[in-house]
C-alpha cells in the first residue's frame, strides 16, 4: 500500500470522528532492523508484500495527516502504536 493511499485513509477517518479517536496497530520494523528470516518466511509463505517502514516510517506518514502518534512499544519483530487526532 503507497503512503498515498494510507494518508488518504488517516484523513478520512480524522475528518469523520470525534475529536476522541483512537487508532491502535502494528508495524513491522524498517527493513534495515528486522531478522532476515522473517524476510524470508513472508516471501516463501505468503502473498503479502510487507513494506517495512518502522515506527520512523510511520512517523513520516503521520505528519502528513491530523493525527499524532500517542504511544509505541518496541517488540521482538513488530511496533504496537497508538494514533490520535491532534489537537490543533
Amino acid at each position: 500500500m503507497a503512503d498515498e493511499v494510507i494518508i488518504q485513509n488517516l484523513k478520512v477517518l480524522y475528518y469523520n470522528s470525534s475529536g476522541d479517536i483512537l487508532i491502535t496497530g502494528s508495524l513491522l520494523h524498517d527493513i534495515n532492523t528486522i531478522d532476515a528470516g522473517i524476510i524470508a518466511a513472508l516471501k516463501i509463505s505468503s502473498s503479502i508484500k510487507p513494506r517495512f517502514l518502522g515506527i520512523e516510517g510511520l512517523k513520516r506518514i503521520i505528519e502528513k495527516t491530523s493525527g499524532k502518534l500517542t504511544a509505541s512499544k518496541r517488540q521482538s519483530e513488530i511496533h504496537d502504536f497508538r494514533l490520535a487526532k491532534r489537537d490543533d
